[in-house]
């Protein structure tokens, strides 16, 4: 702000000393407004002038005096007040601290000491302005982050650096109701744990090196209130000071039980599936779009003569058609039919060199936007 711009409200009930004061405060450059009482310098303060800093006088006779006015003043507006008297009395100065810390001037220190007062409250009041600032914007950050923090769809918990448990969102609550009092505790000693000593050495391991800076992921099977197992994908990381220190841990995890038990019965079922095929005279393969086997059935060996593992990273046109051109024979009936054939009649090549004439129901595999990428099928003896 510029100080040839600043407003001082100056309130004095003497109007010989209020002409005086008021002149020398001109000449510095300063605007100012006059009150004659407690009274109108509340209705002035309060009326919607444009007011940098009050100089207020302690011994107004009539009426509210000095500390009452600014009293009343500030608890309607923000504004840096600087107490007059011709009183030095500690209990005088006490009680204006009381009220504000701009300053206290006594009366007749001379214009360098009251110009002087007049600086410092404005810097002291502009950084008072600063810091409320920076506690709104901190405040609001906070808020910012236990909003997310409380609606996280994962459990989440913040610890110390030593791995006490210090605080832990809503999911994580309600993942152990009953067991709220974890918190304060060492994180290991919490209901996640306790079922497995070596999830615990694991997590001791992690908290080691998240001292160190380094973050840790692992699969851990914990049990929920209710004693139902729940695969966690588990994160421990440390958060970092403005040096780049760590000062606390943040450990998050994400429930990921369905895709494990989806992954589990996907698993059984071509187990299942495999153990059909081979057992059938059949022979289940899948290749890429250039032709090479990415899998096949261990059937082919009473079939074919080779082992699955022979078989795979073969060219198909190459090394499995006895006649290798047949192959681009297959491939446009595939176009002809649609992308798939069924009962297709095919030559191929046992391993030990002689023809061998089969039939095939295969088609293309797709990815979810549907483009190509591979193609899978049964070939079994005619």
């Amino acid at each position: 702000m510029n100080e040839q711009t600043q407003t001082i409200l100056l309130v004095e009930d003497e109007a010989i000393i209020a002409m005086a004061e008021a002149s020398i405060l001109k000449r510095e450059g300063y605007n100012v407004i006059q009150a004659f009482s407690g009274d109108d310098a509340v209705t002035v303060a309060l009326n919607g002038h444009k007011i940098d800093l009050i100089l207020m006088d302690i011994d107004l006779r009539e009426g509210m005096d000095g500390t009452e006015t600014a009293k009343a003043i500030l608890e309607h507006r923000d504004i840096p007040i600087i107490f007059l008297s011709s009183h030095m009395e500690p209990e005088i100065v006490e009680k204006t601290d009381r009220i504000t810390s701009y300053g206290y001037v006594v009366k007749n220190s001379g214009p360098t000491v009251l110009f002087a007062s007049i600086k410092m409250a404005f810097r002291l009041h502009a950084t008072r302005l600063e810091l409320l600032e920076r506690e709104k914007r901190l405040a609001e950050s906070e808020a910012r982050f236990r909003s997310i923090y409380e609606q996280a769809q994962h459990l989440v918990g913040v610890l110390d650096m030593h791995g006490t448990l210090i605080d832990m969102n809503s999911m994580a609550k309600d993942f152990i109701k009953g067991e709220e009092n974890a918190i304060g505790k060492p994180f290991w000693e919490g209901a996640w744990w306790t079922h497995s000593s070596a999830l615990i050495e694991k997590l001791k391991d992690a908290i080691s090196r998240a001292k160190m800076g380094e973050s840790s992921r692992f699969n851990a099977d914990h049990i929920d209130y209710r004693g139902q197992i729940h695969y966690i994908d588990f994160i421990l990381k440390p958060v970092n000071d403005e040096k780049g220190k760590p000062f606390c841990l943040i450990a998050e995890g994400r429930d990921i039980t369905e895709l494990v038990l989806t992954e589990k019965s996907l698993r059984k079922t071509e187990e299942e599936y495999r153990r059909i095929l081979d057992t059938m005279q059949a022979v289940y393969y899948r290749a890429d779009l250039v032709g090479k086997v990415v899998t096949v059935s261990s059937s082919i060996k009473d079939i074919m003569g080779y082992e699955p593992d022979e078989i795979i990273g073969k060219d198909i046109s190459e090394e499995i058609y006895y006649n290798p051109q047949d192959r681009r024979v297959f491939l446009n009936a595939m176009e002809t039919g649609g992308g798939r054939v069924n009962n297709y009649q095919v030559v191929l090549k046992r391993k030990d060199g002689t023809p061998i004439t089969m039939l095939t129901s295969s088609h293309y595999i797709l990815d979810p936007t549907g483009k190509r990428i591979g193609l899978e099928g049964i070939i079994s003896i005619t």
